[in-house]
């Protein structure tokens, strides 16, 4: 199957382009760049290579992306899904494709960077230059390749990431130092993950291995986390549970288990927002805050507002793992886009329980318990079985408890099912617990953030 992608790649002349767009983008910017930094006293082409490497692993992501949409929108992956082979074996022969497409990139912008001046000063580290570069590559490919299987449509997957990617490397180190760029501007710049890749290579490419090669690892291994940890986490139920509780809930088990997981991740992050202001209260930061002359309550409404956004970029990318994976919108993009939103709707609640237990004199125990509580609700829902497959005395709370609801009406939303008695049973769980334990949050904020001394 890596053969067959490698030879479509190539059929396509996309390795082609793969070996030379690097050498094109070298020439464009280096040609008319090169005299400045020279008399600044800096050898451009072994400053500049490294950032043209991370622009070919970009390109690297483009091209899964199209491929993966490509085979779902002609059929393919259908068929394939229907041989007796696991199911990572398709993503895994894509993945080393597009490795052999990114070491074909790598090959390009080092030939040209040779040509103008570009030396490796230590052969060990340049394996270890490929190597990072390599690792960097298969985290982006491994989040295009869920894009282009989400959309099933070629060419989209290349449009979504051009303006990242534009973003990302113009406001790098890859073209000028850090000190270059606007004070406000110079953080975002040091630690985002093109300057970050850009640096260790640069520092490899004459043989020295600094702490920035560990900071592009740390980056390299956060992002195939992101993408590989919960595709992982979906595929495991697959396998494991699918089949069994496909047969004996009558549809796909994936219509349960996808906004289950959507609904644990907004959850979970509530719980580490409240953890936050914890360590924040104990510090003696939030006295800080409490003392400068702004709203008191931006703290924990800032809190909120910023886990809103996290739950909803959440959902966003589990869904489109939950399409690689077969889950389709049987009642379009409109109830699909609903559903997204449903996480977010019970998380406003249930975050400001943990906000308002964070502040309250239980502290530490609160916020501990009521992650414990999140967690046991996760295996006592409609997301993890039908509520008939538990015992009686426990269905009724199964049924009703929010979780449950939450689940059942992102179900309806993409499937089948009923929708408007659980959404209103999720928004009436989210509008009581945001004014039960608002109204605490309220009181213990004003009470016990004062009395924090500064330390």
């Amino acid at each position: 199957m890596s053969g067959r992608a490698v030879r479509g790649a190539a059929r396509e002349r996309d390795l082609a382009f793969g070996f030379l767009a690097p050498m094109l983008f070298f020439a464009c910017f280096y040609l008319p760049l090169r005299y400045s930094m020279r008399v600044v006293g800096y050898d451009y082409a072994q400053y500049f290579l490294p950032v043209i490497v991370v622009q070919g692993m970009f390109f690297t992501a483009m091209s899964a992306a199209d491929r993966a949409a490509r085979d779902a929108a002609s059929g393919v992956r259908t068929r394939l899904s229907t041989l007796p082979i696991e199911p990572w074996v398709v993503l895994a022969a894509r993945m080393w494709a597009d490795l052999i497409r990114g070491s074909v990139a790598i090959a390009g912008a080092v030939l040209v960077g040779t040509v103008f001046g570009f030396r490796f000063h230590n052969g060990l580290a340049a394996l270890v230059f490929v190597a990072v570069a390599l690792l960097f590559g298969a985290a982006l490919v491994l989040g295009a390749d869920a894009l282009g299987n989400a959309t099933a449509i070629p060419k989209i997957g290349a449009q979504v990431l051009v303006l990242p990617q534009l973003l990302l490397i113009m406001a790098s180190t890859g073209f000028v130092p850090t000190e270059w760029f606007p004070g406000w501007l110079q953080p975002f710049v040091r630690n985002q993950p093109v300057s970050a890749q850009a640096d260790a290579l640069r520092d490899l490419g004459v043989g020295r291995y600094t702490p920035a090669l560990w900071h592009a690892m740390v980056w390299s291994v956060a992002l195939t986390g992101v993408f590989a940890a919960v595709s992982a986490l979906l595929l495991m139920y697959q396998v494991v549970f699918g089949k069994l509780f496909t047969v004996t809930s009558g549809h796909d088990s994936i219509y349960r288990f996808v906004p289950l997981v959507m609904v644990m991740g907004a959850l979970l992050g509530a719980i580490a927002t409240g953890g936050s202001l914890l360590r924040e209260r104990e510090t003696g930061l939030l006295w800080r805050w409490w003392v400068l002359p702004g709203n008191r309550a931006a703290v924990p409404v800032g809190g909120l507002l910023a886990e809103c956004v996290r739950a909803l970029l959440t959902a966003v990318l589990l869904l489109a793992i939950g399409v690689a994976l077969g889950l389709r919108f049987h009642r379009g993009w409109f109830a699909a886009t609903a559903a997204i939103c449903v996480p977010v709707l019970l998380l406003i609640g249930l975050a400001t329980m943990v906000i308002g237990l964070a502040v309250t004199h239980l502290g530490r125990s609160a916020v501990e318990l009521s992650g414990l509580l999140i967690l046991l609700g996760g295996f006592f829902n409609t997301g993890f079985v039908p509520a008939e497959h538990y015992p009686g005395p426990l269905q009724f709370i199964v049924r009703v408890q929010p979780m449950s609801t939450a689940v059942d009406a992102m179900r309806g939303l993409i499937y089948s099912g009923p929708v408007l008695t659980p959404l209103l049973a999720t928004a009436a769980w989210s509008l009581g617990f945001a004014v039960i334990f608002g109204t605490i949050a309220a009181g213990s904020y004003r009470t016990a953030v004062p009395e924090i001394p500064v330390r």
